[in-house]
């Protein structure tokens, strides 16, 4: 099996991981690490052509995490499955190669759910079919940019 690139923290080389075990193992300390020290974070997870990424926020003590999957041709986002009274506080932001990273709130999703999703990703290498996806919305394409 092919070597997935996964990045997590900006003062340690990427992790190379070729089965969902090594993955899975990675992920978990990465998220006890992160809720130990208080500091989500995001872990980007790279196919080995380097034409796809998925990115997992982990270490929220509440569970929830964002996921955004990235191709060569298109930028795609999971929406939320999370009730009205279960989304992120208004803090909902990862550390994310040492820069404090804000996650499009309608990327919530439980972690348990994330980390299946990057399983899925390392198995086929495509986007993970386990949760629903949507294209992010980043303001109106027909109006001009403000300076």
């Amino acid at each position: 099996m092919t070597a997935f690139s996964v990045l997590y923290h900006p003062d340690e080389p990427p992790a190379e991981v070729t089965t969902a075990e090594e993955l899975d193992q990675l992920l978990h300390q990465v998220d006890a690490d992160a809720i130990a020290e208080a500091i989500p974070t995001y872990v980007e997870i790279t196919d080995p052509d380097q034409q796809r990424a998925l990115h997992i926020g982990l270490g929220r003590p509440d569970k929830i995490s964002s996921l955004t999957f990235y191709d060569t041709e298109s930028v795609t986002t999971s929406i939320t499955t999370l009730s009205p009274t279960e989304t992120p506080s208004e803090e909902w932001a990862f550390d994310f190669g040492g820069t404090w990273t804000h996650a499009p709130r309608d990327s919530a999703i439980p972690t348990g759910d994330a980390i299946r999703s990057a399983r899925e990703f390392l198995t086929t290498g495509q986007r993970p079919t386990n949760v629903e996806w949507q294209t992010p919305e980043y303001g109106d394409p027909s109006s001009p940019p403000q300076h």
